[in-house]
């Protein structure tokens, strides 16, 4: 019965000196008769209590009693509700400025060295990339990764974050395969590509799928996130758009139709169409076995390539590989399908072959 009060006792040992450590363990072994729990439970809050005013009074530097606790925490109550209340008007005053508005287009050095065309009435993916915050953890991943004469290739390459990082880090021997089919993006992709003189990038304005042919991409142009460009392969799909959506009409092409030798990391993020476009790569994946940083996206995959998550990864795991969580930059932990089947938000993975 005493075991797990003591088990609490040895955890705030590293807190509590040997003297708190004994007086604890006095309070839990007071005789008791039923309802004798409560008696142990109201010791420990007795014993936490006189901690508490300890450290409390420490503070003050004099002796606190309740009574001077009750009012501290008072005033630390008012202060956050003034905090809240400045936070608020901050807020709203950042939103009463005038914002600058899409296509707002200037060219900036960004924390990976390279110069980027970036939008500033984008406030998400240029934003980020322009405040070096975009995607912390995949961009160490990458820099950590690629060495000199690698091959990196980009499916959803955008403005081109990580492709001309990679470009930077291959170098001139090394080659950049880029996938974007939205125009305008890729329109300032090639032009990042030319301002950083990276002849090693190929950037192909197609979206990559299972089979070849056309197919539509929506995606709000006015909207401050130009990341939101969605495939639709479908007619229920298509059925959803209103008409704050574009749509353009691209070419789509199998990953397994281009003359790739080798690949040593595959990057993709096509919001939910990662599963339709490396399907469309069977040899590709076989043959070249690369590493694949890969978003997954319950809804979009769902809606898109209309398979689950836990779907989209058993079938990489059939060309042999192993879905792995990033972790400060480096292959973490394996997955388990447990996390897969429960995801209720994006995440990256590696999948690494086995």
């Amino acid at each position: 019965m005493l075991e797990p009060f003591l088990a609490i006792a040895d955890l705030v040992e590293g807190l509590s000196s040997q003297r708190d450590m004994a007086k604890m363990r006095k309070y839990a072994t007071l005789p008791f008769s039923a309802p004798g729990p409560m008696l142990i439970l109201d010791a420990i809050a007795k014993f936490i209590n006189e901690r508490v005013l300890h450290a409390f009074g420490a503070v003050l530097l004099r002796k606190s009693t309740v009574s001077d606790l009750t009012n501290q925490i008072q005033k630390l109550k008012e202060q956050k509700g003034n905090l809240e209340s400045l936070s608020a008007s901050l807020d709203q005053q950042l939103h009463k400025k005038e914002l600058d508005p899409i296509g707002t287009w200037v060219i900036a050095e960004v924390s990976t060295g390279v110069r980027m065309w970036l939008d500033l009435g984008d406030l998400f993916i240029s934003r980020y990339c322009l405040q070096g915050g975009f995607e912390t953890d995949e961009t160490r991943f990458v820099q950590n990764f690629l060495e000199a004469d690698f091959c990196f290739i980009d499916v959803g390459a955008n403005i081109g974050w990580f492709t001309l990082l990679a470009a930077k880090l291959v170098g001139e021997k090394g080659r950049v395969i880029a996938f974007e089919p939205r125009p305008d993006l890729f329109a300032r992709l090639e032009m990042s590509a030319t301002e950083n003189s990276f002849n090693q990038i190929e950037a192909h304005q197609v979206a990559l799928g299972q089979e070849t042919g056309k197919m539509p991409i929506a995606c709000k142009v006015a909207a401050a996130n130009p990341g939101g460009t969605w495939s639709i392969p479908n007619e229920r799909l298509r059925a959803k758009l209103d008409e704050t959506y574009e749509q353009f009409e691209v070419d789509v092409c199998r990953l397994d139709d281009f003359d790739i030798d080798r690949c040593d990391l595959l990057k993709i993020d096509i919001e939910g169409a990662e599963y339709l476009a490396l399907k469309g790569g069977p040899k590709f994946l076989n043959e070249l076995r690369p590493l694949i940083l890969s978003e997954i996206n319950p809804i979009p995959l769902n809606q898109v390539s209309e398979v689950s998550p836990i779907y989209y990864l058993n079938f990489i795991r059939e060309f042999g590989y192993r879905a792995h969580r990033i972790e400060q930059g480096r292959i973490g932990r394996e997955i388990t399908d447990d996390e897969v089947m429960t995801l209720d938000h994006y995440i990256n993975l590696v999948f690494v072959p086995k």
